[in-house]
């Protein structure tokens, strides 16, 4: 009878640590290894501050040029919707970003 092989459990003990699923409030990490930061999330929060910035500057602007203040006022609420996640996303990765030690920078990413 041919013996059936087994798959070898530790074969991906290599693997990256973003391409893991962690269970983050048990891991920790060496002091000298900085955890990456998730650019998809920070791309994107980055243009949700971009996008919204850009629209408030605009609904200002039609609020002091035009005659119908209604036009200005949606571009400021369409602005604010984008604007207060992506400034709030965005500073949670500045203090990642900024963060001096590994652990503290992955403290930081739970919060994201």
């Amino acid at each position: 009878m041919d013996e059936l092989e087994m798959p070898n459990v530790n074969e991906d003990h290599n693997r990256d640590v973003s391409d893991v699923y962690l269970d983050v409030e048990h891991y920790r990490v060496p002091d000298n290894e900085m955890p990456p930061l998730p650019k998809k999330t920070l791309i994107i929060s980055l243009l949700l501050f971009v996008f919204g910035t850009t629209l408030i500057i605009i609904g200002f602007i039609e609020e002091v040029i035009d005659i119908d203040p209604s036009r200005g006022i949606a571009f400021w609420v369409l602005g604010s919707l984008l604007f207060i996640p992506g400034s709030y996303y965005s500073y949670k990765f500045y203090k990642a970003y900024r963060a001096k030690t590994a652990n503290e920078r992955l403290r930081f990413l739970r919060e994201i």
